[in-house]
């Protein structure tokens, strides 16, 4: 807007406005051009008490349009010239953008690109980052009965974890074998200070828990735990042999992943030496079945006894005492009385056979092992996905003795709501697209 002029007028007041185009072509463009500013003007002085009449005439460098009333609706000068002055600037950004196509649509593809590089490195994951002020504390007492668990291993814990600080809420489960505390502290707690405050104050009560039991394991509820993937393996060998081979190799291809946290192995047969004893024998000679296994225990070791030299080497010397054949074990001696060595032959048998199965693993009624394989905090979920799959396919090819076989897959939901979201991005692009055509004709 070049000038806003007040002219008298027969009909009250006259004003004219003199705006400056920059199209190549006035005369060719300037009855859009004339026709957008009338809506404008109108538009600014639509609050006006009287009738208005404006109109336009167009010359070589300019238009001047006269708005015409009784003198009495139209705004204050210079409120009516900042208003178009603001919409004149609107109009110079859409004629850049028409009459510069090169320059926008560069500024629009760099825009685009932008968009796609960020996309495609944002992590994905099926729920969001939440830290949850949250701890569990884990004890496992093995073959020991629900109220023994309580009063030696659950009662200590909930009395030693009784004074930290901002705790709100503690509960416990203590079943055969195993005692869980759940702590839930405030709001707002730094859950990581609050893990080492625990920690402290377990290590206080560490001495007076049974050997038997393991050391209290702290646990933090943590989404990412969730594994992104499962894995059944079948196999045409031995169990006991999947299971080492799982431990020994094939989980370790997919810990090298990018990504992944943690690899989990349910379901195995490990190799177990058991000890069976005769009750009998037992009380006939006097002795417990803690006798035997500390006498077991005591003989099963490997000492170091220094060094020899021998000219100008030093020789490291250790005694080997580690059992290396069931009839080594079945020799040890458990008590010698009255001079008659009692060995662990006598009070049972030992034999070469496999831990009791916990955790039952099928596959179209066959029997399997299950590998879960977890993600790292904050890792994205489809990638590490991706990976095992393509992982699981070299495995197939390789091998011939197992297959392994995809059973839970957290990323098919994602990329399902990502495409569902892309889907309605488009109809949504398209139908605002039609509606501008149809109703605004631009």
């Amino acid at each position: 807007v070049r000038s806003l002029e007040p002219l008298a007028s027969q009909r009250g007041l006259s004003i004219g406005i003199l705006v400056a185009s920059h199209l190549p072509d006035l005369h060719a463009d300037g009855r859009r051009l004339t026709r957008a500013i009338e809506n404008l003007l109108r538009n600014a002085i639509q609050h006006a008490k009287s009738s208005v009449e404006v109109s336009a005439v167009l010359s070589s460098d300019c238009v001047r349009f006269e708005v015409r009333d009784d003198g009495r609706g139209l705004p204050k000068q210079p409120d009516f010239l900042d208003y178009l002055r603001r919409k004149s600037s609107d109009v110079r950004l859409t004629e850049t953008s028409v009459h510069r196509p090169v320059a926008t649509t560069m500024a629009f593809m760099i825009l685009i690109v932008v968009g796609i590089v960020s996309f495609r490195t944002l992590p994905i994951d099926l729920l969001p980052r939440v830290e949850f002020t949250q701890l569990t504390v884990r004890v496992d007492y093995p073959n020991v009965g629900p109220e023994e668990v309580e009063q030696i291993i659950t009662d200590p814990i909930e009395n030693v974890v009784a004074g930290l600080p901002n705790l709100e809420r503690v509960t416990s489960r203590s079943e055969e074998g195993e005692s869980r505390v759940t702590l839930e502290f405030a709001r707002g707690t730094n859950i990581d200070e609050a893990a080492n405050d625990l920690r402290a104050a377990l290590d206080t009560l560490r001495d007076e828990l049974p050997i038997e039991a393991t050391t209290p394991r702290v646990f933090k509820l943590d989404l990412d735990r969730i594994e992104v993937v499962s894995l059944a393996v079948t196999s045409t060998r031995d169990l006991e042999e999947v299971t080492r081979l799982l431990e020994d190799e094939l989980a370790r291809r997919f810990e090298q992943i990018p990504g992944v946290g943690a690899i989990s192995i349910r379901g195995g047969v490990h190799r177990q030496i058991r000890v069976e004893l005769d009750r009998e024998r037992l009380r006939a000679a006097g002795l417990t079945a803690l006798d035997v296994e500390q006498a077991v225990a005591r003989e099963n070791v490997t000492l170091p006894t220094g060094t020899v030299k021998s000219g100008f080497d030093d020789l490291y010397v250790r005694t080997l005492g580690e059992y290396r054949s069931l009839g080594e074990i079945a020799q040890t001696v458990v008590a010698s009385p009255d001079g008659r060595p009692v060995r662990v032959r006598d009070l049972g048998q030992v034999s070469d056979s496999y831990e009791d199965v916990g955790y039952l693993v099928e596959m179209n009624g066959v029997p399997a092992i299950s590998l879960g394989i977890q993600k790292q905090s904050g890792g994205n979920t489809v990638e590490v996905a991706r990976a095992a799959r393509r992982e699981v396919e070299r495995i197939n090819a390789e091998r011939d003795d197992l297959h392994m076989t995809v059973v839970v897959d957290q990323s098919e939901f994602i990329n399902q709501s990502i495409g569902n979201v892309q889907r309605s991005e488009l109809w949504g692009s398209l139908l605002a697209v039609f509606i501008l055509n149809l109703f605004l004709r631009s």
